[in-house]
């Protein structure tokens, strides 16, 4: 199990040993949706402090605001000068197009996608659950 940096890193770096080579804007509102909607806990050991294990504390990454999810998604995009590396473009896109506050609102075609999503991140050896915020 590879140790995650940091806290305020930790979805960043888990996100981004996810994702495929080429991300689409569909799945990365789908992921965004997954970090506003889901509280990510972390196994025992995952996340280091000045490269010091924190030993067997758990971790909870709470479930991002919608800003926090478009900084996610923008800090993770390849092109540093293109719109899509800008947190406002994602912020707004998601507003426009998956303005969801509960997993209940999502539509069926694109909660399947999103659970699929959350399987493939729990599944990440340093993630003991990924569970849905009310």
């Amino acid at each position: 199990m590879s140790i995650l940096t940091t806290k305020s890193n930790a979805r960043q770096e888990l996100l981004r040993s996810l994702l495929p080579g080429v991300l689409t804007e569909e799945d990365a509102l789908l992921w965004m949706l997954l970090l506003h909607t889901h509280a990510i806990h972390l196994k025992p050991g995952a996340i280091a402090a000045d490269g010091q294990d924190l030993g067997s504390d758990p971790v909870i990454l709470p479930a991002e605001t919608q800003r926090g999810a478009a900084e996610i998604m923008a800090s993770l995009w390849p092109d540093r000068n293109d719109a899509h590396a800008q947190y406002g473009y994602w912020y707004k896109l998601y507003n426009s197009r998956t303005p969801y506050e509960t997993l209940h609102d999502v539509p069926e075609p694109m909660k399947t996608q999103l659970l699929v999503f959350r399987e493939a991140l729990a599944r990440d050896p340093r993630v003991a659950a990924v569970v849905e915020e009310d």
